[in-house]
């Protein structure tokens, strides 16, 4: 099954190009506002999502459709605990996109401060989910190919 209508290496390093862009531009300040914290994990997502979407061209796994498709892709791919970290990743951002009232909730507290610090921590698994796809693509291009498939590129 085709990956895309790009061979497998130049889809993932568009998709890798995005990661890497988009997790260099992820931080939350000591003084971050609810705006910035709330960008910040959207765009970690995002980058995390990209990451993933890059090891999976590299593998030839057919591109998912959706971010729903994508959790079970990398449920399949690689384990339950790694599908519903995805499917964890994905409910925080989209709760960072479209919640007007997300520090409100219980979690938060209504603080500011509280949302802060727990969107820091969110970020830093995010970011080690991140590295591990990494690591995973600098294994396949290291052994020369998209997942020792010589007939890849």
């Amino acid at each position: 099954m085709s990956v895309s209508v790009h061979r497998p290496r130049e889809e993932a390093e568009g998709h890798l190009r995005l990661a890497l862009g988009l997790m260099a531009t992820v931080g939350i300040p000591d003084d971050a506002s609810e705006w910035e914290i709330r960008n910040a994990i959207s765009r970690a997502y995002y980058a995390v999502f990209h990451m993933c979407h890059a090891w999976l061209a590299l593998r030839q796994v057919a591109k998912p459709s959706e971010h729903l498709t994508l959790h079970r892709t990398v449920h399949v791919e690689l384990g339950e605990v790694s599908g519903q970290r995805m499917a964890h990743f994905h409910a925080l951002r989209k709760d960072a996109d479209y919640n007007p009232r997300m520090v409100e909730a219980k979690e938060y507290q209504g603080s500011l401060d509280t949302f802060r610090i727990r969107a820091s921590a969110r970020l830093g698994q995010m970011r080690a989910e991140f590295e591990s796809y990494r690591k995973r693509i600098d294994e396949i291009t290291e052994n020369g190919g998209t997942n020792g498939n010589p007939n890849a590129d």
